[in-house]
């Protein structure tokens, strides 16, 4: 170990990175940001998204207000406050292009998983946008060995479809690779580069665990995914998937 995410991910100037995907996406996208903090970089949604509250973020709840802010080094979370919820919701995909010209980074978070570490994916999930260069799937052990039920997976009649599996059966494997291989699951509408974070993974055996579920993912679909990355947004280390 020892290369950033940023590095690892070949996040460039223009890059616009669209997270889906279940185990983390909202931890790696602060992670992301607070790497890039010599840099402009916008922080959204096509979703929902809790507002980042750290001292060196910017934010703009808004569309009037998010226009009128001239990019500068650091972070702005941007995105349509519902003050029911206290999250930012998505602006129109229109708007969302206009607003993101002007940073050399953006980082959307693009699907929702309620904190679960299972899905599956309804028809108009994941909200990529069309203007989205690299895709990043985020994916975790966490489901690994636990029962196919409403508590550990989101959409359960979806996730059950894409994966073979009975309602209560054991997560295995190869049902975690489904979600990422799957024409159904995490990368069905992606654009750009794809690559795969496999997040939570901190010990030997987890790690272990991760290559192994990447040789399935492998297995199941072929060159569908360029760059595998296994670490610990909690630890902040991370390294390339074994070949």
């Amino acid at each position: 170990m020892g290369n950033t995410l940023t590095q690892l991910l070949q996040l460039a100037n223009g890059t616009r990175a669209a997270f889906v995907g279940a185990g983390g996406k909202t931890s790696i996208i602060h992670l992301l940001a607070a790497q890039n903090s010599h840099l402009p970089v916008l922080v959204t949604t096509t979703t929902k998204i809790l507002p980042l509250r750290q001292n060196n973020v910017t934010l703009c709840n808004n569309l009037q207000s998010c226009l009128a802010h001239t990019p500068a080094p650091g972070t702005v979370c941007a995105g349509q406050l519902n003050p029911a919820t206290g999250k930012l919701e998505a602006f129109a995909e229109g708007e969302l292009a206009t607003l993101c010209k002007p940073y050399p980074l953006v980082l959307i978070e693009a699907d929702g998983s309620r904190g679960l570490p299972c899905k599956g994916w309804a028809a108009n999930e994941p909200v990529v946008p069309a203007f989205t260069t690299t895709t990043v799937g985020v994916l975790t052990l966490g489901g690994l060995h636990k029962p196919a039920t409403k508590g550990i997976v989101l959409r359960l009649p979806q996730f059950l479809a894409l994966t073979g599996l009975q309602k209560g059966q054991p997560i295995t494997l190869a049902a975690l690779a489904a979600m990422a291989s799957s024409p159904a699951g995490m990368f069905k509408n992606a654009k750009g580069t794809l690559a795969l974070v496999i997040n939570q993974a901190e010990t030997p055996p987890q790690i272990e665990l991760a290559n192994q579920l990447v040789q399935h993912i492998k297995q199941q679909n072929p060159g569908l995914i360029g760059r595998y990355i296994i670490g610990s947004a909690q630890q902040n280390r991370w390294q390339l998937a074994r070949k």
